[in-house]
């Protein structure tokens, strides 16, 4: 007889850890009982399996008490990050920063600024980051700027919670006053931000502003010159985690470095050990945002595994990847980037292959495909709904048709940024990628995806519900394909009738 679930430790861990940060943003939003439900639940669960399968009884137990450590530990490791964050110092003081990002949204423009210093009495602040809002000064990325201001510390609370936004983005002090006397004082680039700010000017001169910054965003993730209308128009339309680094960008890097590799005829651990420097250079060169480093990870675990002829299984993967991040920096566990990026993988790493096999009629690559995108928007959908307040019905539509197309146009873009890299006026082969970005561009500027949403969600705490739901279709759960298919259709159905009562205000 199977058992009843195929056993993960990994995971198990992994789930705790985010369990133990689920926890305490539930505390932070001061609703108690469910953040003490949170961290009791694994040895509530673990009693009952000990009570339900007694040959099993030590492990289920050992299990639970291994899965409430870490949650607890968790929560009480993020919870000693969040108390020791604020500060109480304000004043007028001289600022010292760099001018990290410029993004606009409507008549106001966001200045982002890293590496702050600054004095408030006797106290030295350094590397803090601050945000400057304004409609329009004559600054740009990487000007290294002096200005005089009145800061005062972010609160510990807004209102009846505690204020989680701030702690996320790092930042501690407001910016309460007109700033005086600002002056450029030079420039300064990191070694990355000078490589991709050549590759981009490259792609500018190539094909022009708007398609480049496009390029730009899908080769490295970097959105702050995208047109504010086409991003909309995207995220309406489902298709914007292409600007998102991930599997498909680290496969490329990959492939390219593992064809030269194969030619040099490189032995299998000076191949892993070249293999896995290059990609995190290029995640490096994506600012180490949290699906590329997520990417990277996974991509050297499954590297790891495969030259030492270990088994090799992708949930573990997704864990441990998760696990190495959430020690490093818990605050991603309040990250819409690494939340949508994880529960996208993680709706692969589940539902795969079952889609997979109602599929074995088509051909491999056409099942393979569908398998893919359909597991992860599986995985997405709570989430996205959450955060964005719609969903995209023709998403699923444009990410079966464009998401091939996106690849190709990736691997021309990323093929003709290295080629105008390594030869001098070379920035003629971007044209063909251009045009081609360009009709893409205009496709999404001549429809209204807004109007094809369906709004009225709102997933919650449901989304634990639907998300059982996909765990039991798995292959995780050892069940009949009967039961799989009336326990997944029931906690779809309750997911949604919950979540559309909620959204009404009946409950």
């Amino acid at each position: 007889m199977k058992k009843l679930f195929n056993y993960r430790p990994i995971v198990f861990a992994a789930v705790s850890l985010a369990g133990g940060i689920l926890a305490f943003y539930l505390y932070a939003k001061y609703l108690i009982f469910p953040a003490i439900l949170v961290v009791i639940t694994p040895v509530v669960t673990g009693v009952v399996c000990s009570l339900c399968f007694r040959k099993e009884a030590f492990r289920f137990m050992l299990t639970a008490f291994g899965c409430f450590l870490l949650a607890a530990i968790s929560f009480f490791n993020i919870a000693l990050r969040f108390e020791t964050f604020f500060t109480d110092a304000s004043g007028y003081t001289d600022v010292v920063a760099r001018v990290a990002s410029v993004s606009a949204s409507g008549d106001s423009v966001t200045y982002t600024l890293d590496s702050a210093e600054f004095f408030i009495g006797r106290e030295k602040f350094e590397g803090e980051t601050l945000y400057l809002y304004s409609s329009g000064l004559d600054i740009e990325t990487g000007d290294e700027i002096i200005f005089t201001a009145l800061l005062t510390p972010c609160k510990k609370t807004e209102g009846n919670e505690l204020n989680i936004n701030d702690f996320t983005q790092g930042k501690r002090f407001n910016i309460s006053s007109d700033i005086e006397d600002m002056r450029v004082t030079g420039q300064r680039f990191g070694v990355a931000e000078r490589i991709r700010n050549f590759v981009v000017g490259r792609m500018k001169r190539g094909m022009g502003d708007t398609n480049a910054a496009i390029a730009a965003a899908m080769l490295f993730g970097v959105k702050d010159e995208l047109p504010r209308t086409l991003i909309s128009e995207m995220r309406f339309a489902g298709i914007a985690h292409i600007f998102a680094v991930s599997g498909m960008h680290v496969g490329f890097v990959a492939g390219i470095v593992a064809f030269i590799l194969r030619l040099c005829k490189t032995k299998r651990v000076p191949k892993l050990i070249i293999s896995v420097i290059v990609v995190f250079l290029y995640v490096a060169l994506c600012d180490f945002s949290a699906s590329s480093v997520r990417a990277f990870l996974m991509f050297a675990l499954f590297m790891t595994f495969r030259t030492f002829g270990w088994k090799h299984d992708i949930l573990n993967s997704v864990a441990t990847s998760a696990i190495i991040l959430l020690l490093i920096r818990p605050q991603f566990g309040f990250s819409y980037g690494f939340l949508l990026s994880y529960s996208a993988v993680a709706g692969i790493a589940l539902m795969d292959k079952p889609i997979k096999a109602l599929f074995d009629f088509l051909p491999a690559r056409v099942s393979d495909g569908l398998a893919v995108m359909l597991s992860a928007q599986l995985g997405l959908f709570p989430l996205s709904t959450l955060f964005f307040g719609y969903f995209s019905p023709v998403s699923l539509v444009l990410n079966f048709l464009l998401v091939p197309l996106i690849s190709i146009l990736f691997t021309l873009v990323a093929l003709a940024a290295i080629i105008s890299v390594i030869l001098p006026f070379a920035e003629v082969i971007f044209f063909l990628p251009g045009a081609i970005l360009g009709l893409v561009a205009n496709f999404f500027y001549s429809v209204n995806f807004a109007a094809l949403t369906v709004t009225g969600y709102f997933t919650g705490g449901m989304a634990a519900v639907y998300y059982f739901g996909l765990l039991a279709a798995s292959d995780v759960i050892n069940l009949k394909f009967a039961v799989k298919a009336v326990i997944f259709t029931l906690s779809i159905c309750i997911f949604i009738l919950m979540s559309q009562l909620f959204a009404a205000g009946i409950l």
